[in-house]
């Protein structure tokens, strides 16, 4: 019987079955993003800010990071906001929306701690976010949402990380139901 549990044990460890997966490895952002069937959102969304999509294409992007979230977050925001599809018509309203999602420096969840303060992509105080990690649940909260990390550590291009979110990060606080009015200066009325 020891003999079994040994042999099964070997075989195991040769195969590298019976620990933890490896995480998944992509040429670039933009590959792990179009892999990634909970994705489909996030690839219509950045169709919208071309030159951000652009960067995410390129391979050699290095040292970033980025907070993806799932098509469930985009249809949990068209909830919250009446006239979502009409901001993400709106390219500077989009290019800030993603912007809270990318980080400069790699971050795979062994090296985010609790209470660890990233700075975004997006300028600012409104752009600062935090990580919530407690046992093996990591959380990121922004000055408007708290989002849950449901895929880590997916390698991107030549030292890129990308996680997978269930919400998407806000800058701001929104109230359900509450459509948002886009400012003058970034194309309002």
């Amino acid at each position: 019987m020891s003999r079994r549990i040994g042999a099964v044990v070997a075989l195991c460890l040769l195969l590298g079955a019976c620990g933890p997966a490896a995480a998944a490895k992509y040429d670039s952002f933009w590959a792990a993003i179009t892999a990634n069937p909970k994705l489909k959102s996030m690839q219509g969304f950045l169709d919208a800010a071309p030159d951000i999509k652009s960067a995410l294409q390129n391979p050699k992007l290095a040292g970033s990071t980025v907070f993806a979230p799932t098509d469930d977050a985009f249809a949990a925001m068209q909830k919250l906001v009446p006239n979502a599809a009409e901001l993400y018509k709106n390219s500077v309203i989009v290019k800030m929306a993603i912007s809270i999602h990318l980080v400069p420096g790699m971050y795979p969840s062994d090296k985010l701690s609790n209470g660890m303060k990233l700075q975004s992509r997006l300028a600012g105080a409104s752009g600062e976010l935090t990580i919530l990690k407690s046992g093996g649940s990591v959380k990121v909260q922004s000055a408007g949402s708290t989002a849950s990390v449901v895929e880590a550590d997916i390698g991107a291009g030549e030292g890129g990380v990308l996680h997978v979110i269930d919400s998407m990060l806000l800058p701001v606080k929104i109230s359900s139901g509450t459509p948002v009015a886009v400012p003058a200066a970034v194309g309002g009325r």
